[in-house]
């Protein structure tokens, strides 16, 4: 990605570590052309974090681009 960190926010009760989630590459200037955009995000739950300074109870994790 070009240098910035991407982020989205999904509700805990929608997530499964299990689980890979879609997104459309094309979305993300400079990563996908439109034909080629579907991609998914395997989570890496070694860097889950709760967020202290969300005043709701947040947990921060990354994720690997799977280019399926």
């Amino acid at each position: 990605l070009p240098g910035v960190m991407q982020h989205f926010t999904i509700p805990a009760a929608s997530f499964d570590p299990a689980e890979e989630l879609a997104f459309d590459g094309s979305s993300i200037r400079g990563f996908q052309a439109i034909h080629e955009s579907d991609m998914a995000l395997r989570a890496d739950l070694s860097t889950a974090r709760v967020d202290p300074f969300r005043r709701d109870k947040t947990i921060n994790i990354n994720f690997f681009i799977h280019d399926p």
